[in-house]
């Protein structure tokens, strides 16, 4: 929400790249594509909303145990057709915060690439807005069916939704 614009409208076509960050020590293989997922992007706004998308990654067990150096990192940035996408801001969550297999909810706020907090930037009083994230780390089968249980419940409420709107 309050996406810091790059251009003079003020708004723009952002989405979220969402990777998980091991912090392992080891060096990384050459062949292995980076774990990324990514949202579709929201046409010419500053608030987008992605609430249907969630993401699941396949995190080592032994991150259930030593969190450290683990962490889920969320990039917003601005859709381009010609030339790269620019990044508006980014915000990580560490596997430290997330407890007892419960879903974390929060306003995050947005950095900037360094992951300082724009203090150089004139508009650093405005800061470069915040997402809402909901994370949950999950390492028990109940816990994974019950989470399975809630997005195809989810799935359900919007279809019937869908229905009624179209009806």
């Amino acid at each position: 929400v309050g996406l810091s614009s790059e251009n003079i409208t003020g708004v723009c076509n952002p989405f979220a790249e969402v990777y998980l960050k091991t912090g392992s020590g080891a060096r990384p293989s050459l062949f292995k594509k980076k774990d990324v997922r990514r949202t579709y992007f929201v046409r010419k706004t500053a608030n987008p909303t992605w609430n249907s998308q969630s993401f699941v990654f396949d995190v080592p067990p032994e991150a259930c145990y030593v969190p450290r150096g683990r962490s889920v990192q969320v990039r917003v940035r601005n859709y381009r057709v010609v030339g790269g996408n620019s990044l508006l801001g980014s915000a990580t969550v560490d596997f430290h915060s997330l407890r007892d297999q419960q879903p974390l909810v929060g306003w995050f706020p947005l950095s900037s690439r360094g992951g300082g907090r724009d203090l150089d930037s004139p508009l650093s009083h405005w800061g470069r807005g915040s997402i809402k994230l909901k994370i949950q780390l999950i390492y028990s089968i109940p816990a994974l069916l019950d989470y399975f249980l809630l997005l195809s419940e989810t799935a359900d409420m919007i279809n019937l939704k869908r229905e009624r709107i179209l009806r």
